[in-house]
């Protein structure tokens, strides 16, 4: 019997009892938190990962190989915002470990990934021996110098205009 509050909810299965988290799976939990903040995208992650080290869950630090795909939302798309980031795993079966949508700037866009990858790296460990960055010529035009540093390679992606 399921109870009525928990109808609809979705769980994810971190680890088995005793058993050590992947730290590709712990990505996609803040990935996921950083698709729909609640309290702000820095307090969320923050809580997040503070709720599973005091439900006593354990992660592995291997470090992840990371894409970022970023991109313009077209004027028939169901996204909402001007721009959209994924960010996937390149060396796993996860995917895309966040899929974010809802940015009307450049600038809070790559405020979200900075925050994300702080999280991710400085609070929860988990290094990234690499980030590649994947966006078209036209938006990398809009993106700071600064912005564009956090990232080991870019890779102009024209097919990826409008989502």
């Amino acid at each position: 019997m399921i109870d009525e509050d928990l109808q609809g909810t979705r769980f994810f299965v971190l680890a088995m009892e005793g058993e050590t988290a992947q730290s590709s799976l712990i990505a996609k939990i803040l990935g996921k938190v950083s698709e729909c903040p609640i309290f702000g995208l820095g307090a969320d992650l923050f809580f997040a990962i503070k709720h599973m080290s005091e439900m006593g869950v354990k992660w592995n630090q291997n470090p992840l190989s990371l894409t970022v795909r970023v991109m313009e939302n077209g004027a028939k798309s169901k996204r909402s915002g001007k721009y959209s980031y994924w960010i996937e795993n390149n060396n796993s079966c996860c995917g895309i470990l966040a899929d974010v949508d809802g940015f009307n700037s450049m600038e809070d866009l790559f405020k979200s990934l900075r925050t994300y990858f702080f999280f991710l790296e400085s609070q929860a460990g988990i290094s990234c021996l690499t980030k590649d960055l994947r966006i078209n010529e036209k938006l990398r035009k809009e993106v700071r110098k600064s912005d564009l540093g956090m990232f080991g390679h870019i890779e102009d992606e024209t097919h990826l205009i409008e989502c």
